[in-house]
C-alpha cells in the first residue's frame, strides 16, 4: 500500500506524518507562553483565522527534557496535524525536508495505542532510516486539548465548500422563480407542508412559524408567505432543527467548488453564487438562516434580545497579569476585584483544603479561601500579589491573586477560542488585537481551592 508521507528534521533525526493528517503548515515568528498543561505545551499562536496550541513534537514524543530552551528557540517551522475528529494541534519541528511516497506496512492503525511510531522506511536521499509517527495516542494519553475559535470552527464545518477542491453535493430547490442550493450534508429530510402548521407575523424579514414532525415541534422559516409553500427542508446546524419552506424541491447536484463565487460578508442569506445549466444558483448561508431564527425567535416574544442570547453573542473577559504573562477569565464569573492589602486575613493553617490556599478572607461576610495559582501557572507570579479576583461557581466562592489588573474587554465570539477535552487550568483563548491571550479556566480554579 502505497501512502504519501511528509518528512521532517528533530535535531539530527528525520521523521513524517501521513500527508492525510496534515492540515497546513506555517513558519512561526511568535507566540504567547502557555503552562499549566503538559510539558511538551509550550504556547499558543495565532495564524490566519485559527488559534493553534503549540507543542514540542520533541518532548511529546521522546520526552527529551535537555537543553529544552534551545531546543524550543531552535524550532521555527508548525505542521499542524489533525486528528480523525478534525481537531487541529501544531507541532514545532526544526525543518521541513520534502514530501515522498512511500510503502506502508502498517495492516492497521491503533488509534488507542501509546506507541507513537506507525512504520520505519529507509530513505535513500537522507541516507537514514525515517520513522512515521502518529501523535494521536499521545494527545489522548496526555489530555492535550486542541483550541478551536469560533470563527474557525465555523470555517472548518464549511472548508468543504470554501478550500476542498472536488465536488460537493446541494439540494436543488425553486422559491419565487428563482433557484437556490443548500449543502445537502446539512439537510435531514424533506417533506410536504401541510395547511395544519401554525403561521406568526413576519419579522419584515423572514415568515415563520411551526410544524409537528413525529411529535417534535419543528421551527419554520422562509422568505416569502408560508402559505404559498409547499415543501419543508429540514436542517440541522450547530444542533439546532428548524425548516426552510420552499415552492418546489428539485434534486441533487454536484457543484465543482472551487467554481462557487462565495461572498466574504457572511452576514447575508446568500453564501456564494453558482452557475448550473446556464442558470445562476444562489447558496443558501444557513448560518444566516440559523442566527436570524434565534434573533427574531426572541423578537417575536416581544422586545429586545434575552441576555442569555446576547452572550451568546458577545462576551466580557477580564485580563490580568501574574508575573510578566497576561491571562483572562470570563467576567460572567467574577463577582468583585479587591486590593488584597484592604482584605482582613487569617492564616489558612489546618483548615485549608487546599495547599494552594493562602489565606482566608472575609467577604461579604463569608470567609472565603484565596489562592495562589502558581503552582497551577508554572510558578511565574511575583512575591508581591496586589489585587484579588473573587469568582463564584453554583454559589460557590473562591478568590486568587494576580499581579495587576489590565483590562475589561468585549468580545465577539470569533474572538474566542474554547480547548476541547478535558479542560484543565487553561480552557482556551481569546484574540485580542493581535495578541493572543490564554483563558483560565474558572471551574478548575474553584476544584482546586
Amino acid at each position: 500500500m502505497r501512502a504519501s508521507v511528509l518528512e521532517f528534521r528533530l535535531g539530527e533525526n528525520v521523521f513524517c506524518f501521513d500527508t492525510c493528517r496534515v492540515a497546513y503548515i506555517f513558519e512561526l515568528e511568535e507566540y504567547e507562553p502557555v503552562v499549566g498543561l503538559h510539558e511538551s505545551v509550550v504556547g499558543i499562536t495565532k495564524y490566519n483565522d485559527d488559534v493553534i496550541l503549540l507543542i514540542d513534537t520533541d518532548l511529546l514524543y521522546r520526552g527529551d527534557k535537555t537543553d529544552k530552551t534551545e531546543k524550543r528557540e531552535r524550532k521555527s517551522v508548525v505542521v499542524v496535524f489533525m486528528d480523525e475528529d478534525k481537531n487541529r494541534y501544531g507541532l514545532m519541528v526544526d525543518e521541513i525536508l520534502e514530501i515522498e511516497e512511500i510503502e506502508s506496512v502498517r495492516p492497521t492503525l491503533d488509534l488507542n495505542s501509546e506507541d507513537m511510531v506507525v512504520n520505519h522506511y529507509k530513505d535513500e536521499k537522507q541516507e537514514s532510516i525515517v520513522s512515521e509517527i502518529l501523535p494521536i495516542p499521545l494527545f489522548k494519553k496526555y489530555r492535550i486539548p486542541s483550541i478551536t475559535s469560533k470563527k474557525s470552527g465555523t470555517a472548518k464545518s464549511a472548508d468543504k465548500v470554501y478550500g476542498t477542491k472536488g465536488e460537493s453535493s446541494y439540494l436543488i430547490f425553486g422559491m419565487s422563480d428563482k433557484r437556490f442550493g443548500i449543502e445537502a450534508e446539512k439537510v435531514l429530510e424533506v417533506f410536504a407542508l401541510e395547511k395544519d402548521f401554525l403561521e406568526m407575523d413576519s419579522d419584515g424579514t423572514f415568515y415563520k412559524g411551526a410544524v409537528t414532525v413525529r411529535d417534535e415541534v419543528i421551527t419554520l422559516i422562509s422568505r416569502q408567505p408560508l402559505s404559498s409553500c409547499s415543501e419543508v427542508i429540514l436542517v440541522e446546524e450547530g444542533k439546532r432543527k428548524f425548516g426552510i419552506g420552499v415552492e418546489s424541491v428539485e434534486d441533487i447536484s454536484f457543484f465543482s467548488v472551487e467554481k462557487i463565487e462565495f461572498f466574504n460578508n457572511r452576514k447575508n442569506p446568500v453564501a456564494g453564487l453558482y452557475s448550473l445549466d446556464e442558470q445562476v444558483i444562489a447558496i443558501v448561508n444557513i448560518d444566516f438562516y440559523a442566527s436570524t431564527l434565534a434573533i427574531s425567535g426572541k423578537r417575536a416574544k416581544g422586545g429586545a434580545h434575552s441576555p442569555m442570547e446576547h452572550m451568546k453573542r458577545k462576551r466580557d473577559y477580564l485580563i490580568f497579569h501574574i508575573g510578566s504573562r497576561r491571562f483572562a477569565i470570563d467576567m460572567r464569573y467574577v463577582r468583585q476585584v479587591v486590593e488584597v492589602s484592604s482584605l482582613t486575613k487569617t492564616r489558612a493553617g489546618s483548615v485549608a483544603s487546599s495547599e494552594m490556599v493562602e489565606f482566608l478572607a472575609t467577604w461579604s461576610h463569608e470567609a472565603v479561601e484565596v489562592l495562589r495559582l502558581d503552582s497551577l501557572l508554572g510558578k511565574i507570579g511575583s512575591a508581591e500579589d496586589s489585587e484579588a479576583i473573587f469568582i463564584e461557581i453554583e454559589d460557590s466562592v473562591t478568590a486568587f491573586m494576580v499581579d495587576d489588573i489590565d483590562d475589561i474587554v468585549y468580545l465577539d465570539e470569533d474572538a474566542v477560542a474554547d480547548a476541547s477535552g478535558e479542560a484543565g487550568i487553561i480552557d482556551g483563548a481569546i484574540v485580542y488585537g493581535e495578541d493572543v491571550i490564554a483563558r483560565v479556566n474558572p471551574f478548575y480554579i474553584v476544584k482546586s481551592g
